[in-house]
């Protein structure tokens, strides 16, 4: 299974989101789904990083996706701006 990329019209900004507990491809994907779930946003998942680099297409607040990420069982350590 892979999940279906997502496609932006624009790209205001990203972010990088520092996932703990991703550890398979199966982890990959559903952490990728969750995020790109979320309106206006599109993530990408890097598993040996640990990271999820997410495109913003509008306004959304860090805290959305961070609940998303760890009501989908990983824990969010950190969160750079790119």
């Amino acid at each position: 299974y892979k999940p279906k990329k997502k496609k932006l019209t624009k790209v205001l900004y990203k972010k990088v989101f520092y996932v703990d507990g991703m550890h398979c491809e199966h982890c990959k994907n559903r952490v990728q789904e969750t995020v790109n779930d979320i309106a206006g946003i599109a993530g990408i998942v890097n598993l040996k990083k640990g990271t999820v680099t997410v495109s913003y297409e509008e306004m959304v607040d860090d805290e959305v996706i961070k609940t998303k990420i760890e009501r989908a069982g990983y824990s969010v350590t950190k969160i750079e701006n790119r």
